[in-house]
C-alpha cells in the first residue's frame, strides 16, 4: 500500500494512471470511501501529513520507515497497555498475562536456549 502511494506520487502526470489516480483521489470521501481515502485515512490516523497528497514526489524508503515505526509505538503502546490490565480482553475473569506483566518490560521474541537437551 504505501510502495503504491510513493510510486503513483512520483509518476509524471503525461501518464494515464496518474491522471485516473489524481481523478479518484480528487473524488474519494467518507461517501465513496475508496482505495485513497482508505490511504488517506491511514496516514491521517498516523500523524503522518506531509505524506498526505500524491501531488508532489514522495520518496518510499522514508515513507516505509515513518510508517513502520508509528504502527510499531502504537502497537507497543497497546501491548503494553493489554498486560498491565486486570481483567481480561472481554471483561469477564482475569487478564491472562497478569504475570507477564512481571517480568516483560519491553516488547520482543523469546530466546530459547537448549543447553545439551536430549529429547526421547
Amino acid at each position: 500500500m504505501v510502495g503504491y502511494w510513493a510510486r503513483l506520487s512520483d509518476m509524471p502526470e503525461s501518464r494515464v494512471t496518474k491522471r485516473i489516480a489524481l481523478w479518484a483521489n480528487s473524488n474519494s470521501n467518507v461517501s465513496c470511501k475508496s482505495w485513497f481515502y482508505s490511504v488517506r485515512h491511514k496516514l491521517t490516523s498516523l500523524d503522518l501529513h506531509n505524506y498526505y497528497t500524491i501531488l508532489c514526489p514522495i520518496v518510499k524508503y522514508p515513507l516505509v520507515k515513518a510508517v513502520y515505526e508509528k504502527m510499531m509505538s502504537m502497537y507497543e503502546h497497546e501491548w503494553k497497555q493489554s498486560i498491565n490490565k486486570v481483567k481480561g480482553k472481554s471483561g469477564k475473569g482475569r487478564n491472562k498475562l497478569r504475570r507477564s506483566c512481571t517480568y516483560k518490560q519491553i516488547l520482543c521474541g523469546e530466546i530459547l536456549s537448549f543447553n545439551n537437551a536430549t529429547l526421547t
